[in-house]
């Protein structure tokens, strides 16, 4: 659970970083980073977050795989241990071109895939008159919650 969480944590807060940083960049070379440049700008920060989120989680994963392959269950850390004196450091990392072969496409697919769908939802929903008899509070919710399922089935099919 807590893997999941930083996971979570560590793409979301690094997409937001990489974003605004190369955002930023482009913006200091006089290029609008709104222009044709936008979707660049949402892949390439979706790709490095998750490239930064699995190499920081690659470890915890390694270790969780072979305590369940283990008959005998040790704890994380003894289990870190183990590896490394197997295989060295790098031990904690293997596997990480395939781990990041499936999910840099699905973390793609789902940070600037959530991004572009919500934008034209709230485009669509700002012209209908169902828009405008919702609360505040209903119109806030509409767009991010239907942005948010098709994004993750666009993530699902793309991975």
């Amino acid at each position: 659970m807590l893997m999941l969480l930083l996971k979570i944590l560590g793409k979301f807060g690094f997409y937001e970083y990489f974003k605004n940083t190369i955002n930023n960049k482009l913006i200091s070379l006089d290029i609008d980073p709104t222009s044709s440049w936008r979707l660049a700008v949402l892949f390439s920060s979706s790709a490095l977050a998750e490239l930064v989120a699995s190499w920081a989680l690659c470890p915890l994963e390694v270790t969780r795989i072979y305590m369940v392959t283990n008959k005998n269950h040790q704890s994380t850390l003894q289990s870190m241990k183990h590896i490394i004196r197997q295989n060295g450091v790098s031990g904690l990392f293997a596997g990480m071109p395939l781990i990041l072969l499936r999910q840099i496409p699905y973390t793609c697919a789902k940070l600037a895939g959530y991004e572009l769908i919500s934008e034209r939802f709230d485009i669509a929903l700002r012209k209908t008159i169902f828009f405008s008899h919702c609360k505040k509070e209903e119109r806030i919710t509409i767009a991010p919650l239907l942005s948010g399922v098709f994004a993750g089935m666009l993530a699902a099919i793309v991975s």
